[in-house]
């Protein structure tokens, strides 16, 4: 077992400990709590409070100088329902991707069905989720507040995955896509580029604004010169081609325009393009640096950037962790959880007449 934070919670440590003992890492018994304490990196009151919840499981019990013994008669099967989207001949290419997720689930005894949710087409919620399930993670598009009032009013616990817009009272993780687009704008102005603009929108409440005032953070700390573009007011409610041909139609009138587009989130969509090149003056000498699809062979200009998305598999498993915390200690407060990951280029020109 890693090392966890010197500022782990103890919930997620109880986690990790039983999923260690579920894959077989802790046999009959558990390190004395010294060790624990030195593998996790924090205190005994945190590694106390730790065992405490899996104490109360029945999963550990405290025999004086035998130790802490595991009682795996007490290690519940549980069914969980993995919400996910697919359109329609792809679902082998979402199996492809989750499988090995799927495995680990399966090899720590856990019943996992995927289950189709959003089909893209329209808001759909499938309702035998909410028999017969002890958990749900939602990695689908499942956005409307329905979806949520009938999970909490079943009681049933479940986890966003970088699927619903993040509220308080959800129990939900998502990848760190503002330190993401730090990186990526530093690693541009390295290359050369200082004219850069941003295409990320979001259906959150709010969230655009913030990210606006991010971005314009970001150019001051990285001394890039601010654009008009950047005070462009996005629409909310998941709008991204909408909100890309407002972007572009800005830009359009700019006298000095971007030398570099990051459009991120997703691949450079084709139906942005065709409405671009029907549009005067396309594509004004701009660059467009955008995220692989996972699914579809990229096709992307010479001009453009391609980087490599990230892997769909850490997203969810940080989502069962936060699951199986639940399950530990269901009256816990809500938690949201951001993923770090390194942005790797799949494709980087150098900036014309800037770098070699």
């Amino acid at each position: 077992m890693g090392k966890a934070s010197g500022k782990a919670e103890f919930r997620t440590i109880a986690a990790q400990l039983e999923m260690g003992i579920r894959r077989n890492f802790y046999t009959d018994r558990l390190p004395n709590i010294q060790s624990l304490m030195a593998n996790f990196d924090v205190s005994k009151q945190t590694m106390t409070r730790a065992l405490g919840l899996l104490q109360k499981s029945g999963v550990l019990q405290f025999k004086g100088r035998s130790g802490m013994l595991i009682d795996r008669t007490k290690l519940k099967v549980k069914k969980i329902a993995l919400v996910a989207a697919w359109t329609d001949g792809r679902k082998n290419d979402l199996l492809s991707d989750i499988t090995p997720f799927l495995n680990d689930l399966d090899t720590m005894g856990f019943q996992v069905e995927l289950i189709r949710g959003d089909n893209q087409q329209h808001n759909f919620f499938p309702e035998h989720v909410l028999t017969g399930f002890d958990g749900v993670i939602l990695r689908s598009r499942v956005r409307h507040e329905s979806a949520l009032k009938k999970l909490s009013a079943a009681k049933i616990p479940f986890v966003s995955a970088d699927s619903i817009p993040w509220e308080p009272e959800i129990d939900s993780t998502e990848y760190d896509s503002l330190s993401a687009i730090t990186q990526i704008a530093s690693d541009l102005k390295n290359r050369g580029f200082t004219r850069i603009a941003l295409l990320y929108s979001s259906g959150i409440p709010g969230a655009n604004d913030r990210i606006s005032t991010f971005w314009r953070k970001i150019k001051k700390s990285l001394a890039l010169p601010l654009l008009s573009c950047d005070r462009v007011h996005f629409m909310a409610g998941w709008e991204w081609e909408k909100n890309a041909i407002l972007l572009f139609e800005h830009i359009q009138k700019m006298k000095e325009r971007p030398e570099i587009l990051i459009h991120y989130g997703g691949k450079f969509d084709q139906r942005i393009k065709s409405y671009l090149q029907n549009t005067p003056e396309y594509p004004f000498g701009m660059k467009v640096l955008y995220q692989e699809s996972l699914w579809e062979h990229c096709s992307i200009a010479p001009e453009d950037i391609l980087i490599k998305s990230p892997v769909r598999r850490a997203l969810l498993t940080e989502a069962f962790s936060i699951l199986l915390e639940r399950f530990l200690d269901p009256l816990a407060p809500p938690v949201h959880r951001k993923i770090t990951f390194p942005v790797e280029y799949l494709q980087f020109p150098s900036c014309p007449d800037k770098t070699s």
